[in-house]
Parts: C-alpha cells; sequence; structure tokens
C-alpha cells in the first residue's frame, strides 16, 4: 500500500530563502529553548510551594493555570455540568 503525501510542497531553490529558512530554524530553537526553561521552572516552583504549603501539585498547577488565563468562572461552571451529568449518569441521587 503506497502512502499518499497530502502535503506536498516544493523546496525552495534560491540560497537565500533556504538561508531565511536555515535562520527561522535557529530562531524557534532559541524559542524552544527558553519555553523548555520556563516548564522546568514551572515544575520547580510548584514543587517548592507544595513542599512548604503541603498543597497537592494538582490544585496548585490548575490555580495557577486558572489565574492566567482568567477563567474562574468558566471552569467552575464546566465542573458544575460535569458533576450534574456524572450523578445523572450513575444514579448518585437515587
Amino acid at each position: 500500500m503506497a502512502i499518499e503525501n497530502k502535503e506536498a510542497f516544493v523546496l525552495p531553490s534560491n540560497p537565500q530563502d533556504r538561508k531565511n529558512i536555515l535562520d527561522l530554524f535557529e530562531e524557534l530553537s532559541k524559542c524552544l529553548t527558553r519555553i523548555e526553561g520556563e516548564k522546568t521552572y514551572i515544575k520547580e516552583a510548584i514543587d517548592i510551594a507544595s513542599e512548604n504549603y503541603n498543597i497537592p501539585k494538582k490544585v496548585l498547577r490548575k490555580a495557577a493555570k486558572v489565574y492566567h488565563q482568567q477563567n474562574f468562572d468558566q471552569v467552575t461552571a464546566e465542573e458544575e455540568q460535569f458533576a450534574e451529568f456524572y450523578e445523572q449518569i450513575v444514579n448518585l441521587e437515587a
């Protein structure tokens, strides 16, 4: 069975275009390195806060994410909707 490539493209033949793409890769690589560093910092900060304040990491991570996205009302509404759905499906209220 042959694999069909639906994402076909033509590689630029202009040397300057190829250099520009390589430069882009270098910049994106630097950006990804910064992201990795930030993810490491977030993990370490949550680990320390969890240890210092005896708060589960899961709770700290979720609270930080909600704080960042400023979507507390949406998150609580979704959780209430899920709880109602789950209770009705498994008859917890019966």
